[in-house]
Order: structure tokens, then C-alpha cells, then sequence
């Protein structure tokens, strides 16, 4: 269940970003009851999501610098032993690529 609070954790820094709540990068942290090194890490991840996230030292609060908006969708189906399932023409996903494809919408 790692990968839900991670990606409840990404929701909530972009609600605080989109609201302009964050606080400096300590704050923020506290925030998200994490490390900074973590904070960091889930910032990081954004901006691999081409997120134009920015920090304003005047304001003290990380913002996006163009659009953008983020929807998280997580959705869980348990299989019987009779049921099969077709993944993707028998494609497999490395780590990165399963967590991107079916469970996180970026719109730029």
C-alpha cells in the first residue's frame, strides 16, 4: 500500500502548490509528515510529469509557472482463480511505466 500514500502524498503537494500553501521547502515537509530528502524526491516527480513548478523565495511557497493539473485515479479489481487478464498485448512495464500507465492522468 507504499504506492497509495505516494500518490496521496502527490495530490496533496499539488493542491498545496495550486493554492499557493506549500510554505518554504521545510514547511512543507512538515506538511506532508516526511523528510525534506522525501519532499524533495515527490517534487522531483512531478517535474518528470513536466510539471513548471517553481519556488517564489519572496513569497516562501512553491507554484506552477504555466497550467497544469494533476488527476490521480487509483482503481482495484479483484480476480477470481477463472478470470484472466489481457495486459496491454502481453507488453510489459517496467516499475516507473506501471505506476505511470493507468493510475496517474497529467494534462499539461
Amino acid at each position: 500500500m507504499k504506492i497509495i500514500s505516494q500518490l496521496h502524498r502527490l495530490k496533496k503537494i499539488h493542491l498545496l502548490v495550486k493554492q499557493g500553501k506549500t510554505g518554504t521547502p521545510k514547511e512543507l515537509a512538515k506538511k506532508l509528515h516526511v523528510t525534506e530528502r522525501c519532499m524533495y524526491n515527490c517534487l522531483d516527480v512531478l517535474k518528470t510529469w513536466k510539471a513548471p513548478l517553481v519556488y517564489d523565495k519572496k513569497n516562501k511557497t512553491y507554484y506552477y509557472a504555466s497550467f497544469f493539473n494533476l488527476e490521480i485515479l487509483v482503481s482495484v479489481k479483484v480476480m477470481t482463480k477463472g478470470e484472466t487478464v489481457q495486459i496491454n498485448a502481453g507488453h510489459i512495464f517496467s516499475k516507473k511505466e506501471r505506476l505511470l500507465q493507468g493510475l496517474c492522468s497529467v494534462q499539461a
